[in-house]
């Protein structure tokens, strides 16, 4: 129990909250606080977990305390069935061309010697190398997600190191006082020595990493491991599995689009010499109910974010509209059309026009209090405190463009390099507005800015190389969008939320979730080049 006299949670309220959605018989629920009147407030996590807890009448008490461990299950589940399907679906990057997974066939099964105990003998299945990688690149994607945090309590841990120094040792020697004064007092608090820190402090301190200045709200820098250790049953919690089910199904589409243009099935459909009359109705009959299942499960896991946690909506509806674009262009053959416009302009009217009339029973009666994006005029964050939240998700992005660039590299030759040649001088033009840029934002204190804005487009413009796996690609767009997000939050701010306090809380929390899933697969796609070059090396 992490719960503290000074930074303790809000679970009275959430229980309140949670009590009244179970005892309402109308919606919107019954106000627990205000006679007469009706919850104001993005609610329906409360119904999704609800629903579970009268059906097994479990008292709300009880239930509160399993919802925690069931959203977490969720959640990480959540991630590392997208890695999983990330890495599945790019073959030939991950195990190698010729590499098949290995059939359930009975000569491929060990049947283990029956015993008077075991009446029925299990069978034991072996894994392909396809699928052994995609594992692991899941549950490295759910570590991250839901089981590491940021790098805040290691300064906690390092400043009650130095505090228990002593003070002597870091005026006697020069140059490295400081570290040895560190180092003795990590020894005198590994010895026994209690250390200096309030208790609070040893949780609290990395959910506040960013800084702040005087007179400024600490703009909030959650994890879900804090969160669900935290055990509040916030909006933002009972949301994460389901904008992961939003995410699943952006990457679904992508990857099911992909996979029916590699088999020629668009094509197909569409030729009537290849098929006869009955197969196409047939045919067209699946094609018709798969579509339409397709977008109102869209539909559905983008909308109930608005009723769930109205945060997550905008992103996850951006990373949607984007799936629908590249599904559409790739249906429509790579190539730019009115047909193609036209096609992008209904579905994604379509999506968000469902997804919307999905849950208008909720909005007709909710009145946001928030509507309104400002300039962000306050403090702006340090390179170091984001490098404590994000440091390690870095390394995974910074080694994966590294190798996108290699790759891409690798195929110029030298008439690729003539063709560049015309656009040299707009190119330097634009580089050296570029380096303008930069320069104006460093003068400006923006210190995350040039560094996240040049990743950005790096991952941005490597993305949009043609004949790119779509497995690879949606990485790089994941990578785009969710370093974009971090940006977003340096030069605006959600009005009327305590300054930047929960415009950092809700987006950093969404980039959090999207950049696990790319370590995860980065991870896994990386190992066999390191693998090589140990071995080389050896």
């Amino acid at each position: 129990d992490v719960w503290d006299v000074i930074w303790g949670g809000e679970k009275p309220m959430d229980l309140t909250y949670f009590t009244a959605v179970l005892k309402s018989t109308t919606f919107p629920p019954y106000d627990p606080w205000f006679a007469g009147g009706y919850i104001n407030y993005y609610y329906y996590g409360f119904v999704y977990t609800g629903v579970l807890t009268k059906l097994l009448s479990i008292i709300p008490t009880v239930a509160y305390n399993l919802n925690l461990s069931m959203l977490f299950s969720f959640t990480g589940l959540a991630v590392f069935s997208i890695a999983y399907d990330l890495v599945a679906a790019n073959k030939k990057t991950t195990v190698g061309q010729g590499s098949k997974a290995t059939p359930l066939h009975p000569s491929n099964r060990r049947l283990p010697t029956p015993s008077p105990l075991h009446q029925r003998p299990s069978v034991a299945v072996t894994l392909s190398p396809l699928q052994r990688i995609s594992i692991t690149a899941g549950l490295i994607a759910a570590t991250l997600a839901i089981l590491l945090g940021n790098l805040g309590e290691v300064g906690v841990v390092t400043d009650a190191w130095y505090k228990a120094g002593n003070p002597a040792l870091e005026e006697s020697v020069p140059l490295v006082g400081t570290a040895v004064r560190t180092l003795d007092g990590g020894f005198k608090i590994l010895s026994g020595q209690p250390a200096p820190i309030y208790p609070g402090d040893w949780f609290f301190t990395a959910s506040r990493a960013l800084n702040w200045n005087d007179g400024e709200a600490a703009p909030i820098t959650e994890f879900p491991f804090f969160t669900f250790l935290y055990g509040d049953l916030h909006a933002h919690m009972i949301a994460l599995p389901l904008t992961m089910l939003a995410l699943a199904w952006a990457v679904s589409l992508i990857l099911k689009t992909k996979e029916k243009t590699a088999s020629g099935e668009w094509r197909v459909a569409s030729e009537d010499s290849t098929v006869n009359r009955q197969s196409k109705i047939e045919n067209r009959k699946s094609s018709w109910w798969e579509t339409a299942l397709i977008w109102f499960v869209g539909a559905l896991t983008i909308g109930v974010l608005q009723a769930t946690n109205i945060w997550d909506l905008p992103t996850y509806a951006v990373i949607g509209v984007l799936a629908v674009i590249y599904a559409a262009y790739e249906q429509n053959g790579r190539s730019f059309s009115l047909q193609l416009l036209g096609q992008i302009g209904v579905q994604t009217a379509l999506l968000i026009g469902l997804a919307l009339l999905l849950f208008w029973p909720f909005s007709s009666n909710f009145g946001a209090g928030f509507t309104s994006i400002g300039v962000w005029d306050g403090s702006t964050s340090q390179l170091g405190n984001y490098l404590v939240i994000y440091g390690l998700f870095l390394f995974f992005v910074l080694t994966h463009l590294a190798r996108e660039f290699r790759n891409w590299a690798n195929g110029w030759t030298e008439e690729n390099l003539r063709q560049w040649e015309t656009a040299a001088r707009p190119l330097l033009l634009a580089l050296g507005l570029y380096v303008i840029l930069l320069f104006v934002l460093f003068r400006m204190t923006y210190w995350v800015a040039p560094v996240v804005l040049t990743l950005t487009i790096v991952a941005g413009l490597l993305g949009l190389r043609p004949n790119l796996p779509a497995a690879r690609r949606i990485v790089l767009i994941l990578i785009a969008s969710a370093l974009a997000i971090t940006l977003f939050v340096e030069f605006f701010v959600v009005e009327n939320t305590v300054g930047r306090m929960n415009t950092v809380f809700k987006f950093y929390m969404q980039v959090w979730l999207i950049l696990s899933v790319v370590g995860g697969v980065t991870a896994v796609w990386a190992w066999p080049s390191i693998k090589k070059k140990a071995t080389t090396r050896k």
